[in-house]
């Protein structure tokens, strides 16, 4: 799922309250190195799920859906930090969810205030794989 809008409108509130009663892991990506954001993804899902890993963010996310006993909330906020500091980041993700996630019972959120960012990057490569699925 994508949610996006301008800033202070209420979309972080807005995933607090989904989340309340939800087993969620909720990283907010700031402006940093890549590794740095990975490592902190990492300690975030071992202290949220006791789940002892460590490693890039994509991965770690094929290994909570497979681990985790109940289906897990995963919300990436401010989504567009993640991939100023990986530009493989989106098709990385595409690529896991089509491959893998689709099937496995995990529910992935990534929110962001950079409207032009996912209308460009994330809108318009769903709206690619739609046309590439449909039938001619």
């Amino acid at each position: 799922m994508i949610i996006y809008g301008r800033r202070r409108v209420g979309k972080t509130r807005l995933l607090m309250e989904f989340s309340r009663d939800k087993r969620t892991i909720y990283y907010l990506a700031v402006e940093t190195s890549y590794d740095v954001m990975y490592r902190e993804f990492s300690e975030l899902v071992r202290r949220s799920l006791g789940i002892p890993v460590s490693g890039d963010i994509i991965e770690l996310l094929e290994v909570i859906a497979r681990m985790s006993r109940e289906k897990p909330l995963v919300i990436i906020d401010k989504f567009q930090y993640a991939v100023e500091a990986d530009p493989s980041f989106v098709s990385r993700l595409q690529r896991l969810i089509d491959m893998r996630l689709r099937e496995m019972p995990v529910m992935l959120i990534l929110c962001g205030s950079a409207v032009s960012f996912f209308e460009r990057k994330l809108l318009a490569i769903r709206a690619r794989s739609s046309v590439a699925g449909s039938p001619q």
